[in-house]
């Protein structure tokens, strides 16, 4: 508008309906030298494109055994032999570490594999895998001598026509049943974590908690046991292999 040039009131009002349309209408204004406002219509900014589907053959991330982080943790097993560890039964017989670094805990002549090192309060993470009416477990507090006189179990195999709960996966062997089965289908892989602290212990399964804070004082049988000793794995069915991998500790305060 040239200097000293009025705007009419229709185009007075015709500016202010234009200019109150929403933000998303972007215009531009501009007056005549007849008074009246022209509108330009800008381009709107370009929106951010959709996320678009996951690529095919992209592995998702693997499940957690439990909440928290792997700062402090030990390798317990390293995938190319049984450093650290001891054989209850004939040597020659024991576990195997195969080509792929997991160990296959099952055959003759041996019950347990046993950590040389002693543990008393501690978190212990691993996988495991079953074949059909596989049958394992892990020995809390372990002696090296006389393995199941002094331990506890939680129990890890196939649960098909178990009757008892105490006898399930995730249950303290014959004494504590599991809060529920959070077993994936044979053959396939969980994550376990069983974290032992004074006289209580929690066990989860695949980020399920089976065990919650049981205190072992007050369950008739386990108040005598060992309070520390090594981390077994149990052979139970010498026909039938578990399978054993990323075997990693942290220990915790006494």
């Amino acid at each position: 508008m040239k200097v000293g040039q009025t705007m009419s009131l229709a185009s007075i009002l015709a500016c202010s309906l234009f200019l109150a349309l929403p933000a998303a209408h972007a215009v531009e204004w501009s007056v005549e030298d007849g008074g009246w406002c022209q509108l330009v219509r800008l381009p709107l900014p370009a929106s951010a494109p959709e996320a678009g589907p996951v690529p095919t053959g992209v592995a998702a991330a693997a499940e957690p055994a439990a909440s928290g982080g792997e700062e402090g943790f030990e390798t317990l097993f390293n995938g190319k032999n049984l450093d650290g560890w001891l054989i209850q039964g004939l040597e020659k017989a024991g576990p195997k570490v195969q080509e792929d670094g997991v160990l296959a805990v099952g055959g003759w002549d041996y019950w347990a594999v046993i950590t040389k090192k002693d543990f008393k309060n501690f978190v212990l993470r691993f996988d495991v895998k079953l074949e059909p009416k596989g049958n394992s477990g892990i020995l809390i507090h372990t002696p090296k001598k006389e393995v199941f006189k002094s331990c506890f179990e939680i129990q890890l195999a196939d649960d098909t026509g178990v009757k008892e709960n105490e006898k399930l996966s995730g249950a303290i062997f014959g004494k504590a049943a599991p809060a529920k089965n959070a077993m994936k289908p044979i053959g396939e892989w969980n994550s376990v974590e069983i974290k032992a602290e004074g006289p209580k212990l929690w066990v989860t399964i695949n980020g399920e908690a089976v065990q919650d804070g049981v205190d072992l004082s007050r369950i008739e049988g386990l108040k005598h046991k060992l309070d520390r000793g090594g981390i077994a794995i149990q052979r139970n069915d010498y026909k039938k292999a578990a399978f054993f991998r990323n075997i990693r500790i942290k220990s915790l305060p006494d």
